[in-house]
């Protein structure tokens, strides 16, 4: 049998091994960076599976348009305003154009039927 300290091809010495807290340390290293990698992973894989939903509601309909929830809630607030600027609008037209028919009647009657 051959002594340990001497160093024949891939055996390892007793002074090349490395200590048990050493080897704890590296184990430590290895599994918070793997478990970054896994994280950065799932961010990436939600990415992937958004654009794949996207591309399959474009590919199903050319009218059908992916929203997520934070884009859910801005378009419904925006879709309230508009409501209720075109109902303003509607409002004051009607007030304008039924104001401008009172006023005028009454000078074409005149005009028309007693002034001439």
């Amino acid at each position: 049998m051959l002594p340990l300290s001497q160093n024949h091809g891939s055996y390892r010495t007793s002074e090349s091994e490395p200590s048990t807290v050493e080897l704890q340390k590296q184990t430590e290293e290895i599994l918070t960076q793997l478990n970054k990698q896994d994280t950065a992973m799932r961010r990436e894989m939600a990415a992937i599976r958004d654009v794949i939903a996207i591309g399959k509601a474009t590919d199903a309909n050319g009218n059908v348009v992916y929203v997520g929830p934070q884009l859910k809630v801005m378009l419904e607030n925006t879709e309230k305003n508009l409501e209720t600027k075109i109902k303003y609008n509607a409002l004051w037209t009607a007030c304008f154009i039924y104001g401008g028919l009172i006023l005028t009647v009454p000078v074409l009657y005149n005009v028309f039927f007693k002034g001439g």
